[in-house]
């Protein structure tokens, strides 16, 4: 099957705030959460990971037969020598899965802290996409009121509809569509490593309607 890129008008390089919140709210943000818990539902979420083991049920079962409010004289031994076994492993298996999950989100905040750079262009009144708006703090500044200028940004700000700026040998950010390459025919090369463990690098290339958003000589 084939797929085709209709547009009615050319894309829009910028977005109004009013817009960007829009499209956070409609699509999935672009951090990455590997860990497994947080501090409000790590205790109810480990306990019940942990009673899915048959011998912990086990012996909660049996540490609740021995005791005296329930079946007064059933049990020659006192509740404690099965509950405080059972209490110590079950600790020490929270204390490693804490122990684990901090260094979890530890990394995941690294990566998502991440700098990339976003393509913008300044909002300029007299052009009918742009729309007026008010002014940002980027961190480039530019020549011209309609020429392109960088942001740099963190890869979990990062949304959908974004054109990023991805140089040699950088990691890709999120899922991306290559619009436009500073090869002269539109190819880039992608090495996926990090997915599927192949080293050789695969032809990507760019899309033919997004030729004419700008020259790669503006973003060197």
């Amino acid at each position: 099957m084939r797929r085709r890129m209709l547009t009615s008008s050319p894309p829009r390089i910028h977005d109004d705030d009013q817009t960007r919140k829009l499209r956070a709210r409609a699509f999935a943000a672009n951090d990455i959460t590997t860990s497994h818990y947080t501090a409000y539902n790590f205790v109810p979420k480990n306990l019940w990971q942990q009673f899915q083991r048959v011998a912990n049920v086990y012996f909660l079962l049996i540490g609740m037969l021995q005791l005296d409010v329930f079946f007064p004289g059933l049990s020659p031994t006192h509740w404690s020598t099965t509950i405080a076994p059972l209490a110590f492993v079950l600790s020490i298996n929270a204390a490693k899965e804490a122990y684990d999950d901090y260094f979890r989100h530890r990394s995941d905040a690294a990566v998502n802290a991440t700098p990339c750079v976003r393509i913008l262009r300044p909002d300029d009144p007299n052009d009918p996409q742009m729309g007026g708006g008010k002014a940002r703090r980027r961190s480039a500044a530019t020549s011209s009121p309609a020429s392109t200028v960088l942001e740099t940004i963190r890869w979990k700000d990062l949304r959908v509809g974004d054109l990023a700026l991805v140089r040699n040998n950088q990691e890709l950010p999120a899922d991306v569509v290559c619009v436009q390459s500073s090869d002269p025919s539109g190819v880039g090369y992608v090495e996926t490593a990090n997915l599927d463990g192949e080293t050789n690098l695969k032809a990507k290339r760019a899309c033919a309607v997004s030729s004419f958003l700008f020259s790669y000589g503006q973003l060197d």
